[in-house]
């Protein structure tokens, strides 16, 4: 693949620049609040634009100033972790195509669990671990749809 060693915070820093610089411009094309309302549906994603800005800042500082930088060497990647990155993409595609069709509640149990398997999870269903992932998946995607849905009257 490559065969350049690179320094990871500098790498992390730039990407967690970019994540920040994209949820702001997204988060541009969000309705205006209604009435005399200061917070609106893109309150949240700017303030934590902001905050993933500040610490892309910093991250990638750190990672320029220490003298032994920790590296990635992208020749030593395995067959297991480029399918791991590869199926997190493929997740993360189908999610925002899921968000698209109005499919939020759906979609995000599946990536949520997809994401928890990628991430080492044992995948066996008849395990009461499995049980557990999937009632994890499904509170987290039941508070995020009250939150931004109900409370914030976010378009999901």
């Amino acid at each position: 693949m490559f065969k350049y060693l690179m320094r990871k915070d500098v790498i992390l820093g730039f990407l967690t620049l970019i994540a920040a610089l994209w949820i702001y411009v997204t988060s541009n094309h969000f309705p205006i609040p209604l009435g005399n309302k200061v917070v609106g549906p893109a309150t949240f994603p700017k303030v934590i634009s902001y905050f993933l800005a500040v610490l892309g800042v910093i991250i990638a500082i750190g990672g320029i100033l220490t003298k032994s930088p920790s590296t990635i060497d992208f020749t030593k990647m395995d067959k297991k972790d480029i399918t791991k990155l590869i199926a997190s993409v493929i997740t993360v595609i189908l999610f925002s195509i899921g968000i698209k069709l109005k499919l939020f509640i759906i979609s995000s149990v599946i990536c949520l669990l997809l994401f928890i398997f990628l991430t080492g999870a044992e995948w066996n269903i008849k395990d009461k671990k499995f049980l557990l992932h999937l009632f994890y998946s499904v509170i987290i995607t039941i508070c995020i749809y009250f939150i931004f849905g109900e409370f914030l009257h976010v378009d999901l």
